[in-house]
């Protein structure tokens, strides 16, 4: 286990049969989570939380995430650079 966050842990899971644990869209991983962490309440109510990823699940889904918001950026931008170049041509500029 290692610090995700400062307040957070993360609980790293490898095993032959990933998908099993992580399950379709993640549902089985996140209800893990809980469970871990509604547990982990029961006992000690000032631990950290836990962040459960299995096979780099959550790691990959996140690179992903990143990508494709850097993507949108990329393209608000050269949809915004069409437009003022559109708008200076129709000026004269």
């Amino acid at each position: 286990m290692r610090r995700r966050e400062p307040q957070d842990l993360l609980l790293e899971v490898r095993c032959e049969d990933a998908g099993r644990l992580i399950g379709p869209q993640g549902q089985v991983l996140g209800q893990l989570q809980y469970l871990i962490n509604r547990m982990i309440f029961q006992a000690d109510r000032e631990h950290p939380k836990v962040a459960l990823d299995v096979g780099g699940y959550r790691t990959k889904v996140r690179e992903q995430l990143t990508a494709r918001a850097r993507e949108a950026v990329d393209a608000d931008y050269d949809i915004l650079a069409i437009r003022n170049q559109s708008v200076s041509y129709r000026r004269g500029s």
